[in-house]
C-alpha cells in the first residue's frame, strides 16, 4: 500500500509550533521554523540567510561552536553568482557549455551546509554575529566575522568515577604535538587504538580561552 505524501509549508510549521503533542521530528520542524522567523524579525534577512542562521543557532546550542571548512561551491544561496561552465573542445558541440561540469569559486560551507561565496562572506558573517548577540558561544572567525573569547570542550568521565571536561584532562604524546587524554584523578589513560578508560558523554563546557 502506497504512502500519501503531505506537503507542509513554512506557515502549517509555525501554526503547529504551540501544539504540545508533536512527534519528535515534527517538533524539531518547528523549532527550526520558528527560528527561522526570529531569525528574519531581528535581521531583515532573506529566506536562505534566515535557514544559515538557525542553522548556526542550532549549532550554538547543540555543541558550542559551528564547523566550517572552505569549499569549492557551483552556487551561492545570496547572490547570483554563476562560475558557468566548462565548453567542450570538440566534436559537435565544442564551444558550447557542459552542464554536467559546472565550473566552481571560492567560498565556504558551515555546518555541511553552504555558507556564503567570498563575495557575500562579510555581509553574512555581521548578520550572524548580530543573530547571535550575547550568546557565549565558540565560532571560529570565519563563521562570526570576530575572533571567538571561548573554547568549547565536551563533557567526559572516567572509570575511577572523576566527570570534567576534555579541557581539564592531561596531555599525552602524539605523532605531530599532542592530545587530551589523560585523567587528572587516577591518571588512567586513552591511548590510541587500546582501550578507553575516559568516555565522551553529552554537554559541553566553554571555557574562556586562556582559561586551560
Amino acid at each position: 500500500m502506497g504512502r500519501n505524501l503531505v506537503w507542509v509549508t513554512e506557515s502549517d510549521l509555525l501554526a503547529m509550533a504551540p501544539l504540545e503533542s508533536l512527534s519528535p521530528d515534527v517538533r524539531a520542524a518547528c523549532d527550526a521554523a520558528l527560528e527561522r522567523q526570529r531569525a528574519q524579525s531581528m535581521t531583515s534577512c532573506s529566506e536562505a540567510e534566515a535557514e544559515i542562521l538557525a542553522s548556526v543557532a542550532k549549532s550554538v546550542r547543540e555543541t558550542g561552536t559551528a564547523r566550517f571548512q572552505w569549499k569549492q561551491l557551483s552556487r551561492c544561496p545570496h547572490c547570483d553568482k554563476d562560475g558557468g561552465y566548462v565548453k567542450f573542445k570538440s566534436g559537435r558541440r565544442r564551444g558550447e557549455n557542459n552542464t554536467n561540469r559546472p565550473l566552481m569559486y571560492s567560498g565556504v560551507e558551515v555546518n555541511r551546509e553552504t555558507f556564503a561565496c567570498d563575495d557575500c562572506l562579510e555581509r553574512v558573517q555581521a548578520m550572524v554575529a548580530v543573530y547571535l548577540g550575547d550568546t557565549e558561544h565558540a565560532c571560529p572567525e570565519v563563521v562570526t566575522g570576530y575572533a571567538p573569547k571561548n573554547d568549547v570542550y565536551t563533557n567526559v568521565k572516567c572509570k575511577c568515577g572523576w566527570t570534567g571536561h576534555k579541557g581539564e584532562m592531561g596531555l599525552l604524546p602524539a605523532v605531530s604535538g599532542s592530545y587530551r587524554g589523560k585523567c587528572p584523578s587516577c591518571g588512567g589513560e586513552n591511548r590510541f587504538l587500546g582501550p578507553s578508560v575516559i568516555e565522551v558523554m553529552d554537554g559541553f563546557v566553554l571555557v574562556q580561552k586562556g582559561g586551560v
